[in-house]
């Protein structure tokens, strides 16, 4: 069973997060207008990625909800390590072509942009097959470090790893006690003090338990249901605002930076559980998500996030080396991060068609496995 406004979120928050490192990471110094309050909530990338986890340990849970019963959710649990390797491993395996054949501009690229820092500390390496293959199928999830990654994007992996053990624990422990609602919460109190990113997978299994228990078609009906729309706007306001400070006000002696606030990683997950909550509970925002775009940027989520550092390393650093080297206007670099936003997304449907055919055969593979369990 599928929740067609989870797949829209995923498809918008993955959509903002390759616009956050096109334009705010990779040019973001060129052109400071892009981490101004106009701007700060459209590339919040970080907030995106940690909305990916609640909707991961909701739609983790899903087949668990619908059926009460462990038993729906075993299959996935044997295909997760594989439908996640898949897609990482064709994305890696480009990056280490485009090594091997030179085509990875990175590093030139960012003395350009002026961030040595962040595009430039990436593939600062010799590509090497073994070491490929290494980090593709095991360093990924278990020692990702940007000095050995193929895909530096993929530190989520690792998360997305964890998390997913801790939902299915869940599915499998709770049917056995009593107190379902106060074990959840205390998970996500207690994640959210020492592992706060693993406190979202805990959220999303409890926004799966209110869906189940109706809690979200009671808001839906409510007549004061554009307080949830209402919400969301000016909570997204106040966090780009609150991101582009530098300064702050005193307070008792005290200055508060609100920008430090703005980067406090616990409020981070408290924002982006608050976002959530609010695309589940409002109409407006539901309408939008199930709306046919919202859709179509689901159905590409994941091959869109997965594929965008080896085509900006790759094309994206080669436009922009070239505009240098021709004497083009810094605007050209505008152009060349819209055109690499559109091959993205060409090249997230034919690798969707191919991961649609892996996923049908791993599908087949481990319903039969477990029918042969079971005998």
């Amino acid at each position: 069973m599928r929740h067609k406004e989870i797949d829209g979120i995923r498809g918008w928050a993955a959509l903002l997060v390759v616009a956050f490192h096109l334009f705010q990471e990779t040019l973001g110094i060129i052109f400071p207008i892009f981490h101004s309050a106009w701007f700060n909530f459209i590339f919040d990338g970080h907030l995106m990625v940690l909305i990916f986890f609640i909707l991961s340990g909701d739609a983790l849970s899903i087949s668990f909800f619908s059926t009460s019963k462990p038993n729906g959710t075993v299959r996935i649990l044997l295909s997760r390590y594989l439908r996640l390797t898949f897609p990482i491993l064709i994305s890696c395996l480009l990056t280490y072509l485009l090594m091997t054949v030179h085509l990875t501009y990175n590093i030139q690229a960012s003395r350009i942009v002026q961030r040595e820092d962040w595009l430039g500390s990436f593939l600062n390496f010799d590509p090497s097959f073994i070491n490929f293959a290494k980090y593709s199928l095991a360093d990924v999830y278990f020692n990702h470090r940007t000095e050995n990654s193929y895909n530096p994007f993929l530190w989520t992996m690792s998360v997305e790893m964890l998390g997913s053990i801790i939902i299915f624990l869940n599915i499998f422990i709770l049917p056995h006690t009593k107190y379902n609602f106060k074990i959840i919460i205390t998970q996500i109190i207690f994640f959210w003090i020492s592992a706060p990113y693993l406190s979202l997978f805990i959220a999303g299994f409890f926004f799966g338990n209110l869906r189940q228990n109706n809690y979200f078609e009671h808001l839906k009906k409510s007549k004061k249901n554009w307080i949830f729309t209402v919400s969301f706007i000016v909570l997204a306001i106040f966090i780009s605002y609150a991101r582009s400070l530098k300064g702050g006000i005193e307070l008792h002696g005290h200055v508060l930076h609100f920008s430090g606030i703005a980067d406090f990683e616990q409020l981070n997950v408290l924002w982006a559980i608050a976002f959530t909550f609010l695309c589940y509970s409002s109409n407006t925002l539901l309408h939008f998500f199930k709306s046919t775009l919202s859709q179509f940027l689901g159905k590409i989520s994941f091959p869109i996030y997965i594929i965008q550092f080896p085509i900006i390393a790759s094309f994206t650093c080669a436009g922009i080396l070239y505009a240098h080297q021709n004497g083009l206007s810094d605007k050209f670099y505008l152009v060349i991060s819209f055109i690499s936003l559109l091959i993205y997304v060409v090249i997230s449907l034919l690798f969707k068609k191919v991961e649609n055919i892996y996923l049908n055969k791993l599908n087949t593979y481990t319903t039969k496995l477990l029918k042969e369990d079971a005998v």
